[in-house]
């Protein structure tokens, strides 16, 4: 096994365990693997895969310090425009470990959604609002869904599907059709409701995908 399979192996172990005196350990090395994400010759690999184990332990103990560190990652981490889909990735995961932690996590997150002019933040941060769906989160979700951000609605679509909002559904699928992905029509289709069925098999068709029959998140 490398050293890298072993750290991994032992993060893993740590977040299983949730035991609150593993979080300190677990912040650091999730900082220092996010490091070399700097530099794109990494590419995600070795040391910067990291990131994912350390992030995904912190998710599984729930614990509030790890909000800080990761909303860093989601919103203030500065990544040349050039650069910026390597770090999907990254902002994915941390938003995933901010849903996992739950309400604590809201009040942080509903400050990077308030920032319109970090988009790609905004649409993570509605991600893990969507997810926790408390009143604050679903709050400013909601004046998002007035408004017809569509970009927003499609982040959260699961969170807007579950509401099932009277005639709601033509926004919905306005969303599916403009910032549409597979996973979203796979929500439609397992959404239980016949119109925003309808409307994930047939962009399916159009864009030439599968999409399956499974439970609703």
């Amino acid at each position: 096994k490398s050293k890298f399979s072993t750290r991994k192996n032992a993060i893993k172990v740590l977040g299983a365990i949730k035991d609150p005196r593993a979080v300190e350990p677990l912040i650091a090395v999730y900082k220092k693997s996010i490091e070399p994400l700097y530099d794109i010759l990494h590419n995600f690999a070795g040391v910067g895969d990291l990131y994912k184990s350390a992030a995904k332990a912190l998710a599984e103990i729930k614990d509030p310090r790890a909000i800080e560190p990761m909303i860093f990652s989601l919103y203030y981490l500065p990544v040349p425009a050039k650069f910026s889909s390597y770090y999907l990735p990254v902002r994915a995961q941390a938003a995933a470990t901010l849903a996992n932690i739950g309400i604590p996590a809201v009040g942080p997150l509903i400050t990077v959604f308030n920032d319109k002019k970090n988009s790609t933040a905004r649409y993570f941060a509605a991600i893990a609002l969507g997810e926790i769906g408390d009143e604050q989160a679903a709050s400013v979700l909601l004046a998002a869904f007035k408004d017809k951000d569509l970009n927003i609605i499609s982040a959260a679509n699961p969170f807007f599907i579950r509401e099932g909002m009277a005639g709601s559904e033509q926004v919905l699928i306005e969303a599916l059709e403009r910032y549409g992905s597979i996973s979203m029509a796979e929500n439609f289709l397992n959404c239980g409701n016949n119109q925003l069925e309808d409307a994930g098999r047939i962009w399916a068709l159009k864009n030439g995908y599968q999409v399956k029959r499974s439970s609703f998140p």
